[in-house]
């Protein structure tokens, strides 16, 4: 049978799939014009962005133009983490490492389990690759969204997931679980062969990393991303830290070129001047806190994890802030997922910033 003309041959069935759908790639998502963009988790420091483009006003021509050799960067980060360049993994932010993960382990039908709310695109790799996926979904509570060490456990003993997604801190929910309760689940996933992705992004606003563990879990793989707290969300930089072992798995399926010599040049010159960074999540950890206080003096009930955003119930307020804040702020506004219902996510820079954002709410509820 002849195929039909104009028509692409068919795609792999997962990729067919009519629930896998992405966003219309030629219609702009987001205008930061003139508003106050607090819905992305980006860095909004202005004393750290002044920062930082005079950083980039210097990297080496060279960076852009010439093919990157990594070697050198794959070291300096190394000695930056205190692993061996080994451990690492550069990737098109810390969502390639994710996507790298499933394209080497996950085959047809095999078992996905992920927190629920969480990031966007653990479904989507599920689905593209053809895995079923579990959820883990968080509970409500009065002081926020709960998932309990003993539930990941039994759903790894339940669903015998070959990837396990545990985002720590995760997002939206800001919840995080300390070093000790990791290495439970982490021995967990051992005994029935599940990878575990402990997915780092919003380090270092949360302290808590189970780096130290790569060279004890071969079933580890810690990502991380530069555009959080390290402020270059836009040069789209990762990384992946992981045993030895299995970064000679993960290696095999990687592009030619991990990354671009442009976002290396600016890591490399950014480790470099790490108390700036360093600075900079203090000063929005201060931000965060100080909203957050602020929130709760107007009467308002807020969640506020280990990542630089924090959650708020405006209740009865709801419209009268949501038509104050309309056209001059970005946020997220509501959650369908019933944890955070009533919720709406602002991301959390310093407080000289947040203070606009609080006077609009303070006028706007007056």
């Amino acid at each position: 049978m002849d195929h039909p003309k104009g028509t692409p041959p068919p795609a792999r069935p997962s990729v067919m799939n009519a629930a896998l759908t992405r966003p219309d790639w030629t219609v702009s998502m987001r205008n930061t014009a003139g508003v106050l963009a607090l819905d992305k988790n980006e860095n909004n420091d202005p004393i750290f962005r002044e920062q930082l483009n005079e950083i980039l006003a210097g990297l080496p021509p060279e960076a852009s133009i010439e093919y990157p050799d990594l070697a050198a960067h794959y070291h300096k980060l190394a000695r930056h983490l205190v692993v061996s360049a080994e451990n690492l993994l550069f990737t098109h932010g810390s969502d390639g490492a994710i996507r790298l993960v499933f394209e080497a382990f996950l085959s047809e039908g095999e078992t996905v389990l992920a927190t629920r709310p969480t990031f966007a695109m653990y479904p989507i790799y599920s689905m593209i690759y053809g895995g079923r996926l579990e959820h883990l979904d968080y509970e409500s509570n009065a002081f926020g969204p709960t998932l309990s060490v003993d539930t990941v456990c039994d759903a790894i003993d339940t669903h015998q997931p070959r990837i396990l997604c545990l985002p720590n801190p995760d997002s939206p929910t800001g919840t995080h679980f300390e070093v000790d309760a990791c290495v439970r689940i982490l021995k967990k996933a051992e005994a029935v062969g599940s990878v575990v992705i402990a997915d780092e992004a919003y380090f270092p606003f949360s302290d808590t990393t189970v780096i130290g563990q790569i060279d004890t879990f071969a079933n580890l793989v810690v990502t991380r991303t530069f555009a959080k707290a390290w402020g270059i969300a836009g040069l789209r930089l990762g990384y992946a830290a992981a045993h030895p072992k299995m970064m000679q798995i993960l290696h095999k399926v990687r592009p030619m070129y991990e990354v671009n010599g442009t976002a290396l040049a600016a890591m490399s010159a950014l480790i470099d001047r790490y108390d700036i960074v360093d600075a900079s999540v203090q000063r929005t950890n201060t931000g965060r806190d100080y909203f957050a206080s602020e929130m709760n003096k107007l009467g308002f009930k807020t969640f506020t994890g280990s990542g630089n955003f924090v959650q708020v119930d405006f209740d009865k307020k709801r419209d009268q802030v949501f038509a104050a804040l309309d056209g001059k702020v970005l946020y997220r506004k509501s959650f369908s997922e019933p944890c955070l219902a009533g919720f709406s996510r602002f991301s959390t820079p310093p407080e000289d910033v947040m203070r606009r954002l609080v006077e609009m709410i303070t006028v706007a509820v007056a």
